[in-house]
């Protein structure tokens, strides 16, 4: 019996004590002395802490946006459909035949051709000529 009224004694003096802060923290809370004068308010950092909490909130729903956008087009189409595009974007820039393109996106097939291991980095990826392609296709007209 000592064990219990030991244990309901602790108990309730847990209880006093987090009352008792507590009574403190809000009457600090509601009674400490504060100055709300409209001469210190600075437009400038409320304008820009309101800009970042939108930047931040508008980041994560772009995040979500973008991530239900590519499940629904993963649904929509099938595996190879956009390597298949990319493909045949490429040879119509480079003039090349597509399956020649499409090899390289094979994942057996991620070596470099023997006749570009050396041409490494490329050069004049930017033109519209197929200069320097021979690091992704294997050409020999470098």
């Amino acid at each position: 019996m000592t064990n219990r009224r030991s244990r309901r004694s602790t108990l309730f003096k847990i209880a006093a004590l987090l009352t008792v802060i507590l009574a403190i923290w809000v009457s600090h809370d509601l009674f400490a002395p504060r100055t709300a004068h409209l001469r210190n308010f600075d437009p400038d950092e409320v304008g820009k802490l309101e800009t970042e909490m939108w930047r931040s909130y508008h980041e994560r729903s772009q995040l979500e946006l973008e991530w239900w956008i590519i499940h629904r087009e993963r649904e929509r189409h099938e595996p190879g459909d956009l390597a298949r595009a990319l493909a045949e974007l490429q040879a119509e820039v480079y003039q090349l035949p597509v399956e020649r393109l499409l090899e390289h996106d094979d994942p057996a097939n991620q070596t470099l051709p023997p006749s570009c291991s050396n041409t490494l980095p490329m050069r004049n990826v930017g033109s519209d000529s197929p200069s320097g392609v021979c690091s992704f296709i294997g050409s020999s007209t470098t």
